[in-house]
């Protein structure tokens, strides 16, 4: 298992709560507990995966307004 496997199967085994809303790695990347020594390193998304979702709303062509 590689370690960045690793980190994410103790994040998931931590903070997943089937129950709550989002999935595991959006749990995981709102973890809050700044005392584990792993969170630094939480599954989170990075600035390249949100300039791409950014740049993926701005060229989806907009609905038409209905007269």
């Amino acid at each position: 298992m590689s370690m960045r496997a690793a980190i994410n199967a103790k994040c998931r085994d931590c903070i997943y709560d089937p129950l709550a809303g989002g999935t595991w790695r959006a749990q995981t990347e709102a973890c809050v507990d700044e005392t584990c020594g792993l969170w630094p390193y939480r599954p989170r998304r990075t600035k390249r995966a949100d300039d791409s979702a950014e740049l993926a709303e701005k060229t989806e062509p907009e609905a038409e307004e209905e007269a």
